[in-house]
């Protein structure tokens, strides 16, 4: 089954990123407000963006050969049952992965993507997380814990 359908005959290796910000973090960028819904029960959340920019980078980390991107999103979410608390909290030490708390149930992730630069663009078919894994909560780590 394809994924995608794009606009050139074939693929082509794409690094489409928010960029590299001062402090050096990367693939991290704050959404547009109202774009991301999570549903007070937590049984649903949906993130819907239009024309958000990135840069295509064709060889990470150089600008030089870089071009305007944007993309579309649209994806929800939706639980498959209850949340469960998760996480170990402050019980353990500061380097365990285990330090965050949450209430998270299964889900099921669903949507379609589609991006466009100068010259080719791609748009992938309807996708779910069917055969991988996807949750739904609310959780807290770092200094929020």
């Amino acid at each position: 089954m394809d994924l995608f359908d794009f606009s050139l005959e074939s693929p082509q290796i794409t690094d489409m990123t928010p960029g590299i910000a001062p402090n050096q973090l990367f693939w991290t960028a704050a959404l547009p407000p109202g774009s991301f819904r999570f549903r007070n029960d937590g049984t649903r959340a949906t993130l819907n963006v239009r024309s958000f920019p990135l840069v295509d980078q064709l060889f990470f980390g150089n600008l030089e050969n870089a071009l305007s991107a944007e993309v579309d999103v649209d994806l929800e979410w939706r639980a498959t049952g209850d949340a469960q608390a998760r996480g170990l909290g402050a019980d353990v030490a500061e380097d365990n992965p285990g330090r965050f708390e949450g209430m998270l149930a299964d889900a099921v992730c669903s949507g379609r993507v589609s991006g466009r630069r100068i010259g080719w663009s791609f748009r992938t078919k309807q996708v779910d997380s069917s055969g991988y894994y996807a949750s739904l909560g609310r959780e807290k780590n770092g200094s929020y814990l």
